[in-house]
């Protein structure tokens, strides 16, 4: 049994996905076949409350907490000193309840990929584990914040492009390392881009899968991610593959251009006195449908230093006219 096609755009008129020939493989549509109608209604569970400092010097007596760095619904960070060999380490917690399966699998996963991965521009994580209905993650510190935080100290001024770039860069080069290893983060963020010296660390996995996952934690028509910077087949509780980041990283490049959230996308960057060589490549990274952006990160790296490439051309032969 095959879905339906549309013959102008090769789509499947259910799901929306790419048809393989005439047929459509997508695991949406391989459910809706089997009968299994997904619960677009349905929600994830919502965790406690995040634990308080008390419980979490309680709860890891082998830490020091030296304060909070962060917190959220869902959990908190806390910046720490480890009391074995005195290593200063953030520890991501969170308490959930026993009977909630799925934050509890989420958490384990994210700090599995995390344990995996070894990258100059992805966070180190060290360890992880569970005291009762508190689950943690420890990694390393990074003392001077985050992009989101540093944008919203620069509001009256914009980054210069040379710092832009570089911080492109290190976090294409950081999602090319993880795509490597079929990992998509699915939450590329200013926020989640933590800043080391002059480089950045990339940070939080919690909504990161393996590209081969297909059917897993992430229920049809659920969406996971930060409206914005999340891709529009992600917020659609769609499948989603490496173009997911890629999106999601156009939207960064659109942020630190403008200091505008990139929801919408209302202007291109020139509109803000930006130099044009990057309208194009944030617009093809933004494409609203996968198979228009870039293949593949590495493929928007190249086109972001082609770009500044010509920037920096264009100024040289202006200066020389002056």
């Amino acid at each position: 049994m095959s879905a339906t096609s549309d013959p102008e755009v090769g789509r499947c008129q259910h799901c929306g996905e790419s048809l393989a020939g005439n047929r459509c493989i997508s695991i949406a549509c391989a459910v809706r076949m089997l009968g299994v109608q997904p619960d677009v209604n349905e929600h994830l569970p919502t965790p406690l409350p995040p634990p308080s400092l008390e419980e979490i010097e309680e709860a890891l007596p082998g830490f020091h907490i030296l304060g909070p760095a962060g917190s959220g619904a869902s959990g908190r960070v806390v910046h720490a000193q480890d009391k074995g060999d005195n290593r200063i380490v953030a520890i991501k917690v969170l308490r959930i309840a026993e009977e909630e399966q799925e934050l509890t699998d989420r958490f384990n996963l994210e700090c599995r990929l995390l344990a995996r991965l070894s990258h100059k521009h992805i966070t180190k994580f060290f360890e992880s584990g569970r005291v009762k209905e508190i689950h943690y993650g420890v990694m390393e510190w990074k003392p001077d914040g985050n992009l989101e935080q540093l944008l919203a100290t620069s509001r009256d001024r914009r980054l210069r492009l040379e710092i832009i770039m570089r911080v492109m860069g290190q976090l294409c080069d950081a999602l090319a390392y993880a795509h490597g290893e079929e990992i998509i983060h699915r939450d590329v963020k200013p926020s989640n881009i933590l800043l080391d010296g002059g480089d950045i660390s990339l940070a939080d996995f919690g909504l990161a899968k393996r590209a081969y996952v297909r059917y897993g934690l992430t229920k049809f028509g659920v969406s996971l991610g930060t409206p914005g910077f999340m891709a529009p087949e992600q917020s659609k509780g769609r499948m989603v593959d490496y173009r997911a980041d890629v999106y999601s990283a156009g939207a960064v490049l659109y942020r630190l251009l403008t200091q505008l959230d990139p929801i919408g996308y209302p202007h291109p960057p020139s509109y803000y006195n930006n130099p044009e060589e990057f309208d194009l490549v944030v617009s093809k990274a933004m494409e609203t449908d996968p198979d228009d952006r870039y293949d593949d990160i590495i493929s928007l790296r190249r086109a972001m230093d082609e770009a500044w490439s010509a920037v920096q051309t264009r100024r040289e032969w202006q200066s020389d006219a002056n």
